[in-house]
């Protein structure tokens, strides 16, 4: 999967909000790395070296998530490399969703037995991903955060 540019062809049928990195925090990166980089040519250190690389590289991840029939994908494009994490819907055992103050997104919790993953998926999705989960996997807890504030 070395070079691959672009997201596996796989059946979305819910696409997760993704957020961009802005601006200053990529340039703010890229300057660390820089100069992390400098400092270990400065130091002859090398182990630095490799952590300026992996700084700047981490600048340019991106990341999309989407829920399909087989389960919950995240999909990592690391521009050189790329990787597809899968937790199937037989392997989550709880699905928890607390709504976004001031916005009409919503926040889904995907517990696969210690591990959680949180996701945020536009509010009017919310009731389809809901019969999604308790379709794939009829076991699966389904409940709304309940926040006493």
């Amino acid at each position: 999967m070395l070079f691959k540019k672009q997201a596996p062809a796989f059946h979305t049928l819910f696409q997760g909000v993704s957020h961009k990195k802005r601006l200053v925090v990529r340039m703010g990166g890229l300057l660390t790395g820089v100069l992390i980089l400098f400092a270990s040519s400065y130091y002859k250190f090398i182990l630095s070296a490799v952590l300026g690389v992996l700084v700047i590289w981490a600048v340019f991840l991106e990341k999309e998530y989407v829920l399909n029939e087989e389960g919950v994908s995240i999909y990592y494009n690391m521009k050189l490399l790329s990787h597809t994490d899968l937790w199937p819907w037989k392997d989550i055992t709880s699905l928890h969703w607390d709504k976004v103050r001031h916005t009409e997104q919503v926040q889904i919790h995907f517990g696969k037995g210690a591990m959680t993953r949180l996701l945020l998926f536009s509010g009017e999705e919310l009731e389809g991903i809901i019969r999604l989960a308790k379709k794939a996997n009829p076991k699966i807890i389904v409940a709304e955060v309940d926040r006493k504030n």
